[in-house]
């Protein structure tokens, strides 16, 4: 295992204290609640980012190509090609504004990035799971074949569906999309103007399936975290540079 990762010991070690806080915070009634964010006008941010920023390999298994290129730890990413992470494989990459990316195969997305932060990820199948860091200059948009989402500043996971879903019978046949708000703050947008169309907050785990409906889209509560994990997440958040995203909500 990379040196990068938890070892098997410091996860272990890690469950029992942060049940002992998690405990401790409910019997003191002091629950961490998302950050407050302020309305977002997403309009402003609706045309193509500079597309000059670069995101960094800080970890891969199997295989992941960009374009030719086999991806190997340590390169970069330029912005707007094509990401393919073959099945059974993982990336996680580092953004320009030290926000952390996660994917697993199989799965196909186009990073669109500004040279210091936000940017556009376009979901185009399988899944992703995004520590986001509070908006600075430019925020950060998830588009997918359904739904564009603005992230605030969040903890996320969205995952496209294909024909190798269907065989779960928890997915409904309809949807397109799964995205649950683990921690944090989205807003749901109008995918042709940006338009306002639900926002949503969740301290643990909020998540949806996604379907389309004329312009709009149908929201369906899932009530189960699909393909993703806490642990997962506390994971990626250690890979954070400089101030890292709150675990204190995550359970184990």
């Amino acid at each position: 295992m990379q040196d990068d990762l938890l070892s098997r010991r410091e996860i272990l070690t890690f469950f029992p204290k942060a049940l002992a806080l998690t405990a401790l915070s409910l019997a003191s009634s002091s629950v961490i609640l998302p950050q407050k964010v302020d309305a977002v006008d997403w309009t402003r941010f609706w045309g193509t980012p500079s597309k000059t920023g670069q995101a960094s390999v800080i970890q891969v298994r199997g295989r992941v190509k960009v374009g030719r290129s086999t991806l190997r730890r340590g390169m970069k990413v330029d912005s707007g090609v094509e990401v393919i992470v073959f099945k059974g494989a993982e990336l996680l990459l580092r953004l320009p504004d030290e926000s952390v990316l996660k994917m697993r195969g199989y799965t196909r997305m186009v990073l669109e990035l500004d040279s210091n932060s936000g940017g556009l990820f376009k979901l185009i199948v399988g899944s992703m799971m995004g520590v986001i860091n509070p908006i600075k200059e430019r925020p950060y948009l998830i588009k997918g074949p359904t739904a564009t989402i603005g992230v605030k500043g969040t903890v996320f996971f969205h995952e496209v569906f294909d024909e190798n879903n269907r065989d779960d019978k928890r997915i409904p046949r309809e949807a397109t999309e799964y995205f649950c708000v683990c921690n944090g703050a989205v807003d749901f947008l109008q995918p042709q103007r940006g338009n306002l169309l639900k926002s949503q907050k969740a301290h643990h785990h909020q998540a949806y399936f996604l379907s389309p409906a004329g312009r709009k889209v149908k929201f369906k509560k899932a009530n189960f975290m699909l393909d993703h994990s806490d642990p997962e997440i506390y994971q990626a958040i250690q890979q954070m540079r400089g101030k890292k995203h709150k675990t204190g909500w995550l359970r184990f």
